[in-house]
């Protein structure tokens, strides 16, 4: 295992879930330094919310706490993805999750974009 992580998204997972029978995460920003002191060999990545108002924020506060991988879900388009990029600032590693209709039919140019390292696909 290269990467061990915490799926923090929380922002419409409910109701996107909704009678899917599927599991919501409990973790918080805060576990990640009790994974970061039992793990020796693994990177530690986050899945953080759908870009929003409050990206900026939530990027600051899982970079302070180390974060090197953060894992964006959800998104539509690559002007999105380019956000969160400028966002993150080269500072961690980051890896799409790819979810939506919409970026999947934007794929071609989604594995171009500078800055992007890893494309992974949910299934259902």
């Amino acid at each position: 295992v290269d990467r061990v992580g915490l799926d923090l998204e929380t922002r419409g997972k409910r109701a996107r879930q909704a009678g899917l029978s599927t599991w919501i995460s409990p973790h918080r920003a805060e576990d990640r330094g009790l994974l970061r002191e039992v793990l020796t060999h693994a990177r530690l990545f986050v899945l953080v919310n759908p870009l929003g108002a409050d990206t900026p924020s939530e990027v600051e506060l899982l970079l302070g706490l180390g974060a090197e991988v953060l894992m964006l879900p959800m998104f539509r388009s690559v002007r999105e993805v380019g956000r969160f990029l400028e966002i993150v600032q080269a500072r961690a590693e980051v890896v799409l999750l790819l979810e939506t209709r919409e970026a999947a039919e934007e794929v071609a140019g989604l594995v171009n974009v500078p800055g992007v390292r890893e494309l992974v696909m949910r299934s259902a």
